[in-house]
């Protein structure tokens, strides 16, 4: 007979328990207000491609410049329906969700989506592929805490993020860590789909934290995925029991003893710590991806020639605003 389940996750889903949306914090620990709603009003006629910038959530990322602002972009051709895109980045606007500009229709079908540009990669770049955070526990506890913000943000209003992996784990070199790709609806890697989602289309708040416990213990151990190798995770020294522990309720197989977003927010080893960015994130983001390429003065230079090549046709920005306004 099955034990019964703790209270402290017995609620099924954030949304199931109509838990109120969470309230974000500063730095100070002032609550802040409500987030705007985003314009995602950018044309993407507008924004100038100008180089591969590693892998995105659902394919190819590339770095832009959208003209009218001169300001640096995430560029990323994904399958989806513009408007159902559109609709979803309006709902999704939270300091620790990938902010998105603009979508329109991609050149070769689909969808382009324009978003903020993050300078450190994904988690994916500086973990997974480096072999792991190197046993720097402030680091995969900072991480943790800021995706789960994000998905308790989403839950709250019952939103799914639905793809999310060490690839939507976003960084800057300063420290930030945000959430990308969260409620289109899209599909992440298969390798990340929590156990009772295999071969179903639905996401669910249980899947999204499932999937984040496994990216976790990816980040902190450098393999795959957990899930691959049987069993539930496991972190060793030199992480403490504590994050071991907040790993393993987030990746627990049966999604009823899986703990929420919420609930893992408020485990000891998050709020007993000092918030903002630990300097060793950053440090830890620099050190993975080396020195700087570009410089901000190269980065000028890049913005610039992006301004003074051909501006789009007509046509094309005709296209983007009868796709907007005509619906």
């Amino acid at each position: 007979m099955r034990s019964p389940r703790p209270a402290f996750v017995r609620q099924k889903s954030i949304a199931a328990a109509r838990v109120p949306p969470i309230p974000l914090v500063d730095d100070g620990g002032a609550p802040l207000p409500p987030p705007p709603t985003p314009a995602v009003a950018t044309d993407v006629s507008d924004v100038a491609v100008v180089r591969p910038d590693g892998r995105g959530v659902f394919g190819a990322l590339r770095l832009g410049v959208e003209r009218s602002t001169r300001q640096l972009v995430s560029v990323e051709d994904v399958e989806g329906e513009v408007q159902a895109l559109r609709r979803a980045a309006r709902a999704a606007a939270c300091p620790q969700l990938v902010a998105v500009h603009g979508v329109g229709p991609a050149p070769k079908g689909g969808a382009r989506v324009v978003t903020e540009y993050l300078d450190g990669g994904s988690l994916r770049d500086i973990a997974v592929k480096k072999d792991g955070l190197a046993g720097d526990e402030t680091v995969l506890l900072h991480i943790a805490g800021e995706a789960l913000k994000g998905l308790a943000f989403l839950h709250a209003r019952q939103l799914t993020h639905g793809a999310v992996a060490p690839a939507s784990i976003r960084l800057s070199r300063d420290g930030r860590v945000k959430l990308a790709g969260a409620g289109f609806g899209l599909d992440g890697p298969a390798q990340y789909q929590a156990p009772e989602l295999k071969g179903k289309a639905r996401k669910t708040p249980e899947g999204d934290v499932w999937a984040l416990g496994q990216a976790l213990f990816a980040a902190a151990s450098g393999r795959f995925c957990a899930r691959q190798l049987g069993g539930e995770p496991k972190l060793d020294a030199p992480y403490s029991a504590d994050a071991a522990a907040l790993v393993l309720h987030a990746s627990r197989r049966d999604p009823e003893l899986r703990a929420t977003a919420m609930f893992l927010l408020d485990a000891p080893c998050l709020t007993l710590r000092e918030w903002p960015f630990p300097p060793s994130l950053s440090a830890a983001v620099n050190t993975a991806l080396g020195p700087a390429v570009e410089t901000d003065e190269d980065r000028m230079a890049l913005v610039e020639r992006a301004v003074a090549a051909p501006p789009p046709t007509r046509e094309g920005s005709k296209k983007f605003l009868d796709e907007v306004f005509d619906k």
